[in-house]
């Protein structure tokens, strides 16, 4: 047939070019045509093929037993009928993690790392030995003296990636880039997980076990569950694609499910190194393929040109449907090659915002950028990355926008859209001042208001007079600074605005997370709304002096999922008045953890700098 031919030929180059570090597909698109082969033909050999042998200048290695993948399933249904098989009444299921990173293999003889190797084609990888040494988790030596082979995931964590590594498209191409340079810079700030241990020197019965004595042997170990049901798994699995796989600090894309008993899983066997008593239970997919039919131009509060690309039809990913995805700016298009009528593939980043991620059919041609703003037909001007609109002060999309960004910030969402659009029109409210200068009878009078609606409206505006210094700043539409950049400058001692002012660029770039262009734009942001800031102060805003309580002086961070919601949690941090972090540091006082055995990046550290764990309960009682 055709198209299997067709597919078996594009996966096997996909091979070829991915595990010789020169991928010219997305994972997405690769386990696209996989899953297309596996219903053509689940025997295919390019469907039960794990890898391609390496070229490179590192050393091979031979593993002694083949370093395999799992067979996967994608929907509960499918779960249902493997755990019908392979787990006996009675069983448990041992639930991990799916990594995605690159796998790797430890080999330690009397104690000693002596190799490290990547799992290539499965029977040949690469000797990183060197590099592999390097990072976090791999101890150099390990307890006993014991021979062992110890299987895992190399893993750029999502911090990592943001700070040291965003050339790196992805963590996994981050992981698998950086492990196997030559000169080994960067390895330092990979984290090997592992998951699987070979040794005749010891014996464990079950997954619970192993993973208990690869970490009593001081390896990191991915979060794991042991589970009685079927309906637990499910709960789980949802719970992880909804929300706790966006705070794990490594990407994720899918649960791991064994049979707890490793006897049982020996007992079932195996097909192509692929056990039949194990799982892999794949996140739903998020990517399809889609047409652009259109590329519209919005301009934002700080003028900057937005291109968005619209596609019809509509696409459904995980159960949404998604009719359009930033293309965020120029450099962006032209590297993709995307112009309107091009086909695409379109993902969803973390399950929830669009994205696209690569032109998977071109017309020849590339979206060009525009000469004038979309909105009021001032010039456009090229700013880096980005075109701006140069008409500052009369563009109705910068106005609205810096309305909005204000009542956003105040967390005053009843003002619509349409009312601020009506507000500027009929030049009633052209800054945010304006807003506390207006009558009833201005906003009664505009279209869809009324009376009542404009009482309402400015009820919930003078409600909120006494406004933090981070959000009165945050909400100013200062370009790249928001109010957790004024927080984060608030807790290096520029607590006040009279502080806050006598500052520059250079000081502000000595906090960490404030780079020298965002630096440069608060300095002159501060300059540029100083009448403004001074004309809603003598309106009647003040700023709310920091809060003294119970916590005054204490500092906090969240990690892992909460009953209330981590916002409500970090307000009434904050109106006790503790600093609320997000990070780990040597001057936290508490980091508040759903789970005591976690082994998240931010538990493990708050550990090793003797900071204290509480629960959520422990922590409401402080404030009670």
């Amino acid at each position: 047939m055709k198209k299997i031919k067709e597919l078996e030929s594009k996966i096997i180059q996909a091979r070829i070019d991915y595990y010789n570090n020169q991928a010219k597909v997305s994972d997405r698109v690769f386990d696209a045509w996989i899953d297309e082969l596996s219903e053509l033909d689940p025997k295919n050999l390019a469907v039960i093929g794990i890898g391609s042998d390496p070229v490179s200048n590192w050393d091979k290695y031979t593993h002694k037993s083949m370093m395999g993948s799992l067979n996967k399933v994608q929907t509960h249904d499918e779960f249902i009928k493997w755990s019908t098989k392979y787990i006996d009444k009675g069983d448990e299921f041992f639930l991990t993690l799916k990594l995605d990173g690159l796998s790797v293999s430890l080999i330690y003889e009397n104690g000693k790392l002596v190799k490290a190797s990547t799992r290539g084609s499965g029977k040949i990888g690469e000797l990183i030995t060197q590099n592999v040494a390097k990072m976090i988790g791999v101890p150099l030596r390990i307890k006993n003296n014991i021979n062992a082979t110890i299987r895992g995931e190399i893993c750029l964590s999502k911090e990592n990636h943001k700070k040291f590594f965003k050339d790196y498209t992805n963590p996994r191409n981050g992981a698998s880039g950086i492990s196997r340079r030559y000169d080994g810079v960067g390895s330092e700030h990979l984290t090997v997980l592992v998951y699987q241990l070979e040794s005749d020197d010891i014996d464990v019965k079950t997954y619970s076990e192993l993973f208990d004595k690869l970490t009593e042997m001081g390896f990191k170990t991915p979060d794991y569950k042991i589970l009685k049901t079927e309906a637990e798994v499910k709960k789980i699995k949802d719970k992880y694609q909804e929300s706790m796989r966006d705070k794990y600090f490594v990407e994720l894309d899918g649960l791991v499910i064994h049979n707890n008993n490793l006897e049982k899983i020996a007992a079932h066997g195996d097909l192509h190194s692929k056990p039949y008593a194990s799982i892999a239970y794949k996140f739903d997919s998020v990517a399809k393929e889609a047409i652009i039919a259109e590329i519209m131009l919005q301009t934002g509060s700080s003028g900057r040109i937005t291109p968005v690309a619209v596609f019809n039809p509509k696409v459904n990913l995980a159960g949404a449907d998604v009719e359009r995805a930033s293309l965020h700016n120029f450099t962006n298009i032209a590297e993709l090659g995307v112009d309107i009528g091009c086909k695409v593939l379109v993902c969803r980043s973390n399950d929830v915002i669009p994205f696209i991620e690569e032109v998977t059919e071109s017309t020849g041609t590339v979206f060009q950028p525009p000469t004038h703003c979309p909105t009021c037909g001032a010039m456009a001007a090229e700013d880096g990355e980005y075109y701006k609109c140069t008409n500052l002060i009369g563009c109705p999309s910068q106005l609205s926008g810096k309305l909005r960004n204000w009542l956003d910030e105040l967390n005053i969402l009843e003002w619509g859209d349409k009312l601020l659009e009506n507000l500027i029109d009929s030049k009633k409210a052209i800054t945010i001042a304006d807003l506390y200068k207006l009558k009833e009878k201005d906003i009664a009078n505009l279209d869809r208001m009324g009376e009542k609606s404009a009482k309402k409206c400015l009820k919930l505006l003078w409600e909120t007079t006494e406004i933090p210094l981070d959000i009165l700043i945050g909400g100013l539409s200062i370009p790249m600074v928001g109010a957790s950049t004024i927080k984060l400058i608030m807790n290096h001692g520029a607590d006040s605005l009279e502080k806050l002012g006598k500052l520059k660029a250079h000081h502000f770039e000595q906090v960490g997370g404030v780079g020298p262009i965002k630096a440069k734009s608060l300095e002159k942001g501060l300059i540029d709304n100083k009448d403004l800031i001074l004309e809603l102060l003598s309106l009647g805003i003040k700023i709310k002096a920091k809060s003294v309580g119970k916590l005054t002086g204490k500092s906090i961070c969240i990690t892992g999922s909460t009953n209330l919601k981590r916002s409500i949690l970090e307000k009434m941090a904050s109106d006790y008045g503790a600093d609320v972090k997000s990070s780990v540091g040597s001057e936290l006082s508490y980091l508040i953890i759903a789970d005591p055995n976690s082994t998240s990046s931010k538990a493990i550290k708050a550990r090793a700098l003797g900071t204290k764990l509480i629960s959520e309960d422990e922590f409401l009682d402080m404030v009670k």
